[in-house]
Formats: structure tokens, C-alpha cells, sequence
């Protein structure tokens, strides 16, 4: 089954928003973070080379979940505890936007 998508519980009429953009530090390639909300990871690559947006629970992260062998901007979402890192060759800007809780 998959998962609800919803920014309001009807229930208790209580609302989920995001967070900020958190760009650049302390933000950095093949650093392996944990996830401390739900949310986007998105990396802007300058150039042209490979790169990968891996998450999972595991530590280092083992699952490609979007790559590619272009200047690009990947986005990727991250649940609360799962980790996430970059890899690439260049030096891309990353950015995460939480969902509040």
C-alpha cells in the first residue's frame, strides 16, 4: 500500500508546511546525514558529470533513487530517519526542505 499524501489531518484540522530552504553548509558531498524531518533533497550540479542521490536506512546509503550523467538539478524525497548522500565528482550546491511536523 502506499503511503497518504496530505498536508492537513482532517481530524484534528492541524497543518504540515515546510520548512526553509537550508542551502549550501553545512551541506556537503559524500557526507552520509540522517534525516531529522520528512523532506526534499535537491542538488544542483554545475558541468556535466555523473551524479546520485542515494537514501535508505542504511549508513552509508546503498539505493540509487535518481541519477544522472548531466548538468542537472536532482530533487529527491527523504523520510524522517532514512540517510541521504550526494555523489559526484564536481562540487554541486545542495539544498533540504523539511515538512514540519
Amino acid at each position: 500500500m502506499g503511503a497518504k499524501i496530505s498536508t492537513v489531518d482532517t481530524d484534528t484540522d492541524t497543518h504540515r508546511a515546510f520548512t526553509a530552504w537550508d542551502v549550501g553548509a553545512p551541506w556537503v558531498k559524500a557526507t552520509v546525514y540522517q534525516a531529522a524531518t520528512d523532506g526534499f533533497v535537491l542538488a544542483k550540479i554545475p558541468g556535466d558529470p555523473t551524479m546520485t542521490i542515494a537514501v535508505d536506512t542504511f549508513t552509508p546509503p546503498t539505493t540509487v533513487r535518481v541519477e544522472t550523467n548531466a548538468r542537472d538539478t536532482l530533487v529527491c524525497p527523504v523520510a524522517k530517519n532514512e540517510y541521504w548522500q550526494i555523489v559526484t565528482g564536481q562540487a554541486p550546491t545542495i539544498y533540504w526542505k523539511g515538512i514540519e511536523d
